[in-house]
């Protein structure tokens, strides 16, 4: 698994532990680590989607699950 799968992979690990959190508290920490996995992707290779759910928490359904 190269650098960038592999920071996307525990992203996506990130926002399915935040989707699933108990609470709001537990959501926010699982965001925020997903966006520290974000940022370690070069800029190049940062999707429009992965910027948006960076900024708005906000996870895709079709993905997550």
């Amino acid at each position: 698994m190269s650098y960038i799968d592999n920071c996307r992979a525990h992203a996506l690990h990130c926002l399915r532990k935040a989707y699933d959190a108990p609470n709001d508290e537990m959501k926010q920490r699982w965001l925020e680590v997903a966006e520290t996995w974000i940022d370690m992707l070069p800029e190049a290779q940062v999707t429009a989607k992965e910027v948006l759910m960076a900024v708005s928490g906000q996870e895709d359904s079709t993905t997550l699950h």
